[in-house]
């Protein structure tokens, strides 16, 4: 059985019978001499042969591999995954495509997978890897390497990087005193509160938005309240136990999964939501309203609103030919009201 080899620019020159150069203008998106009869003709004839642009030869002549590297530490997070989507989709209309790499937090992959996208050629980096509340010697290092590389930097809810680059971060102070300040609302004075991990900054700042609604309505801070989950589904389910024992009537999440995760072991308690218990989630993702009682939430109206911004703002930084001052850019949190939070009995 023979072997299909890819088709070549040489190999469509040859079947059109027009020269190198000719097919290659006609088949790039930059004006040239070619007129639209022979650029239509090749075109079609590309089609026709399964032709495939080589990324690696455009690049070398454009100094451009229309590439972007994607750094994450938890693509198993349904809004990190949900953002990914929508920088992915939104890159591809401009022709870039993305290349993606999972760096396991706390550890030195991170700074493995940035020198490997660098050194694949990247036109520039997108960085969703969560930030620490104090900046650690990794952190430090990466932050450098980037810096050292002169590529352009979309850092999502990290401030590791702040030079070259936009820094584009949701407002999760505002959101946890949203959400909080709902529950107080509807009567409910002893919240648990299903934190993350404490290290992280979106957690302190969520963290800080709860104490801060809680402190408005005269109700005192009670540290046997707050659980410490790890963003995960298993360690929402975890949560619920301890958190009933504290006899709250509210939890409040620091995200949708971990929401996901007392709604499964409400079942097994016979905890009705919200006949029993009020819970408030983050991030307002998609699977919010496929629940029985669907999630209350805070987040943005779109779920993919950052993921379309992050993505534009790095083709213009690729695009622009001067290097300007960094751009921060924070996105405003929304209450999205369900089914899951009611007045207390």
């Amino acid at each position: 059985m023979g072997i299909n080899m890819k088709t070549t620019i040489k190999d469509l020159a040859r079947e059109s019978g027009f020269s190198v150069a000719t097919v290659s203008l006609a088949l790039s998106d930059k004006p040239s001499r070619v007129n639209t009869e022979t650029i239509q003709k090749i075109r079609k004839l590309a089609k026709k042969m399964n032709y495939t642009p080589n990324r690696l030869a455009a690049g070398l002549a454009t100094q451009k591999s229309k590439m972007i590297g994607f750094v994450t530490d938890d693509f198993s997070n349904t809004y990190i995954s949900a953002n990914f989507m929508a920088i992915d989709m939104e890159l591809q209309k401009s022709g870039y495509l993305l290349m993606a790499s999972s760096a396991v937090r706390d550890t030195e992959y991170a700074e493995f997978a940035i020198k490997n996208l660098v050194s694949s050629g990247v036109d520039g980096i997108i960085y969703n890897k969560s930030a620490h509340t104090k900046m650690s010697e990794l952190d430090k290092r990466i932050g450098d390497y980037l810096e050292q590389s002169g590529l352009p930097v979309v850092s999502c809810d990290n401030p590791l990087y702040e030079k070259y680059g936009v820094g584009v971060k949701f407002d999760y102070c505002k959101g946890g005193y949203l959400a909080t300040k709902h529950l107080i609302e509807n009567g409910h004075k002893k919240i648990g509160c299903l934190a993350g991990d404490i290290n992280l900054q979106v957690t302190a700042d969520r963290f800080e938005g709860y104490r801060s609604a809680l402190k408005e309505a005269g109700i005192a801070f009670d540290p046997d309240l707050v659980y410490y989950g790890n963003y995960s589904i298993g360690s929402g389910g975890e949560a619920l136990p301890y958190l009933l024992g504290q006899g709250v009537t509210a939890i409040f999440a620091f995200n949708d999964q971990m929401a996901f995760g007392i709604y499964k072991e409400a079942q097994k308690y016979h905890v009705s939501i919200p006949g029993d218990l009020s819970v408030i989630g983050f991030d307002n993702t998609q699977f919010c309203d496929v629940l029985d009682a669907p999630l209350t939430s805070v987040g943005s109206f779109s779920s993919n609103a950052m993921g379309v911004v992050v993505a534009k703002k790095m083709v213009e930084l690729i695009e622009q030919k001067e290097k300007a001052d960094r751009e921060r850019i924070v996105f405003e949190p929304s209450l999205f009201l369900r089914g899951s939070t009611a007045e207390r009995k």
